[in-house]
C-alpha cells in the first residue's frame, strides 16, 4: 500500500503522473530519498538548535552510512553541517 501510495505520488520522465495503467511487470522499485527541516533561530537558538536537534542526525547517519555503502546522505542546512564538520 505504502508502495502504491508513492507510485501515485511519482512523476514520470514525460511528467505526467504514473498511473496502473503504466506498470509492467511483476514489480515496480521505488526510491525514497529522506529530506531534512531544520528551523535555525526559529522556536529555540540557533545554538540551542544545533545541540538539540541537529547534531545527533550526523552521529546517527554515520555509522549507517558505513555499514551501507549504497545508502546516500543529503543535508540542506550548510551552515549545521560545516560547524560539526569543524568539530570532528
Amino acid at each position: 500500500l505504502l508502495g502504491l501510495l508513492f507510485l501515485f505520488c511519482a512523476i514520470n520522465a514525460h511528467g505526467r503522473n504514473i498511473t496502473l495503467e503504466d506498470i509492467t511487470g511483476d514489480h515496480i522499485t521505488i526510491h525514497m530519498v529522506t529530506h531534512t527541516h531544520d528551523d535555525p533561530g526559529w522556536l529555540i537558538t540557533v545554538d540551542q538548535y544545533y545541540v538539540q536537534e541537529v547534531e545527533w542526525i550526523f552521529y546517527t547517519m554515520i555509522p549507517i552510512l558505513a555499514d551501507n555503502p549504497t545508502y546516500k546522505f543529503t543535508y540542506v542546512e550548510m551552515a549545521y553541517m560545516h560547524r560539526w564538520w569543524e568539530e570532528v
